[in-house]
């Protein structure tokens, strides 16, 4: 595996280590006797431990060690989970987060005087200063290697090999290992059956030399000894990419290289594959094998299907069919890479355990956060794109949801206040809710707020849910005074544009003194749209079909006009605003045949209100084409339309033509003024 690759591997499964160190570090608040989450965390920081020493990245080594025996120590009961231990162990797991991060930013990480304070803090509760010293004396190693059988294949060779070795410090002797060459007969010449005998002064740890020694040969084909001890160091400690157990071996990593070492000694390569590690990352899905053999499956019948369209001796019938095979192998294809795509919200749901927990405490108050639905797919550009207006609902649900100890005490509360974040998919879309225990919304402060900042009339009848409303405004807050935390003008109108732009909604429910809840309702994807396609003057419109709640053929007394303007649709005794989709689209309009004409009714979580449209062509899943990459498909449309806010996106048609996908909360904002 070449260095670029390995440094790519090395960055994935720390993603997930530090994930899992993070949660266990969070539980082990609330449950310091819990023996099954410290040893959790022992395998974590062990794994994270020897893989950045696969890789050369003795800092983390260093770091992660310590943090190993001071959970080892947790392990063996000599030490107690008290909040102390715990809070040196989240600030060492900050510290560590820094360096992995720091190790794909394409420099060689070197240690902060922060760094350096938490490995102390981290030292100190375990008696081992001698962790946190200064860098090794240089010393003698020699290095005995066995090369892999493939070796050649791979475009290495003997002298890069002895480069990057020499790295690491002046080589005094190289001897060749020719001992495992077959005979004659039996050689194989693109098969390398050589060795390597050197000795090299330095003063980087085994992990470092491993982390050379690694790229080339097998964990069993090397073998390390420390020359001013005669003492072979072990390799037991090593982990390979797949993610093996570790064994403990103390000894071997007691005392990595310093920073400074390390950034005067690394391969000027590595720091190069590490910026590609961070191109790679951002890119990245990991996808079950049984996924890849399905979409491989596709491929194939979809070549032959080509094949049989292709083949001119078909008749008429057998040709329409093979259409047809290759219709429903493009559906099939279709959903298998958008399947690729889903990824459970869990990850996402657990990364605001942290921030919580720290915001609670700067507050002085208790919070306790808990989870349901993790396990719900959602695509990955979706889950990518909730996680800041997320943050900003979790934020506000603990400054100004959840009331102080002494508050919730005194109205007969638990001291501890409770967030549950919630995932449940529903017809083609994901609900997500955020809910508290808190004291409510107080819709009398919120009005008063809002006429003090003119953003309503004083005296204006506001129904619940438009005071709601009031609350996404941009700059509105209720908070007393400016802080870091709120009333800096950024907070839930960030969320709500946000979740718009995700072709979602979101609505508001809350009881004084009990608590409130916002539920986040957004698509499975953003690749695709289920929709209903109409047609408004020359133009095809697809209806996101979620918003759809029924379709209406007026009659002739259906259609009512109020004030001389504004029209409205009688639906079974109830009026509902009505707007002629044209004039919204500024779509030149038509003769209108009253036989095909229909009415469309959407729904937002602020009204249902009706669309009119010239006719109804049909259902159809459209592939959405973003406005910033596909703007110019405007220009083949009725000469000179221009985009409105209306518009959420395009699409290529069937006939090759480019249609309008609707953006439902952008005619609500233009027809009624909405937020």
């Amino acid at each position: 595996m070449s260095s670029d690759a390995l440094i790519v591997t090395f960055q994935r499964e720390a993603e997930e280590l530090l994930m899992a160190l993070e949660e266990g570090l969070l539980e082990l608040e609330s449950a310091a006797d819990s023996a099954e989450t410290i040893d959790r965390l022992f395998r974590a920081a062990h794994t994270l431990k020897g893989n950045a020493g696969m890789v050369g990245l003795t800092e983390i080594v260093r770091l992660t060690h310590v943090l190993e025996n001071v959970l080892d120590r947790l392990r063996a009961r000599s030490l107690v989970a008290s909040e102390t231990v715990v809070e040196a162990l989240l600030s060492g797991f900050d510290a560590l987060k820094v360096a992995v991060e720091g190790s794909a930013n394409g420099v060689v990480f070197v240690a902060s005087a922060e760094y350096e304070a938490a490995i102390a803090e981290l030292s100190t509760l375990c008696d081992a200063d001698e962790l946190a010293s200064s860098p090794l004396e240089e010393r003698l190693v020699e290095v005995e290697v066995y090369f892999r059988p493939d070796f050649w294949e791979s475009g290495d060779d003997l002298t890069t090999f002895l480069e990057e070795l020499a790295l690491l410090g002046p080589l005094e002797t190289v001897e060749l290992l020719s001992d495992r060459v077959p005979p004659l007969s039996e050689l194989v010449v693109t098969s390398c059956c050589l060795g390597l005998r050197v000795r090299l002064r330095t003063n980087s740890g085994p992990m470092g030399v491993m982390g050379v020694c690694f790229l080339s040969v097998d964990e069993e084909n090397i073998r390390i000894t420390d020359l001013s001890k005669t003492q072979p160091a072990s390799t037991d400690s090593l982990a390979v990419a797949a993610g093996v157990e570790l064994q403990n071996d103390a000894e071997m990593l007691a005392a990595p290289a310093t920073a400074q070492a390390a950034s005067e000694q690394a391969p000027a390569a590595r720091a190069t594959s590490a910026g590609g590690a961070t191109k790679a990352r951002a890119g990245s899905i990991r996808v079950d094998t049984d996924k890849l053999d399905r979409m491989l499956d596709l491929v194939g019948e979809l070549v032959i299907g080509i094949s049989q369209v292709q083949d001119r001796s078909n008749s008429a019938a057998r040709a329409a069919a093979a259409i047809e095979r290759l219709e429903a192998l493009g559906r099939d294809l279709q959903d298998q890479v958008m399947n690729l795509r889903m990824l459970p919200i869990h990850d996402t749901f657990e990364r605001f355990r942290r921030p919580i927990r720290d915001l609670a405490k700067e507050l002085d108050k208790q919070v306790e956060f808990s989870t349901a639905g993790g396990a719900t797919q959602v695509d990955k550009k979706v889950i990518d794109c909730l996680a800041d207006p997320l943050k900003h609902m979790l934020r506000n649900c603990v400054s100004h949801g959840i009331e102080s100890p002494e508050e919730r005490l005194a109205v007969g509360k638990p001291a501890a206040g409770r967030i549950h974040l919630s995932a449940t998919q529903r017809e083609g879309h994901v609900l997500i809710e955020i809910a508290d225990d808190g004291r409510g919304i107080d819709c009398a402060r919120v009005v008063s707020k809002a006429e003090e900042r003119g953003l309503i009339e004083k005296g204006q009848h506001l129904s619940q849910s438009e005071i709601y409303e009031l609350l996404f405004l941009p700059g509105f807050s209720t908070a007393a005074t400016l802080s870091e935390i709120s009333g800096r003008g950024v907070g839930l109108d960030v969320v709500k544009k946000g979740i718009q732009a995700l072709r979602g909604s979101i609505a508001t429910e809350s009881r004084p003194g009990r608590g409130t809840t916002f539920r986040i309702r957004l698509p499975l994807t953003l690749a695709i749209v289920e929709g209903m396609n109409v047609r408004v003057g020359a133009e095809t419109v697809t209806i996101p079909l979620p918003s759809v709640v029924e379709l209406i053929a007026p009659g002739p007394h259906t259609i009512q006009t109020v004030e001389g303007k504004n029209e409205y649709l009688d639906v079974r005794g109830q009026l509902l605003p009505m707007l002629r989709l044209s004039e919204i689209l500024a779509l030149p309009t038509q003769e209108i045949d009253l036989g095909e004409v229909r009415v469309v009714i959407v729904e937002t979580e602020r009204r249902k209100f009706g669309l009119l449209v010239d006719r109804v062509v049909g259902m159809a899943q459209t592939v959405i084409k973003p406005l910033d990459r596909s703007y110019d498909l405007f220009g083949q449309m009725t000469p000179g339309f221009v985009k409105p806010r209306s518009v959420n996106g395009a699409a290529i048609l069937g006939d090759g033509n480019v249609g309008i996908i609707l953006d439902v909360h952008g005619v609500e904002s233009a027809a009624f003024g909405a937020a």
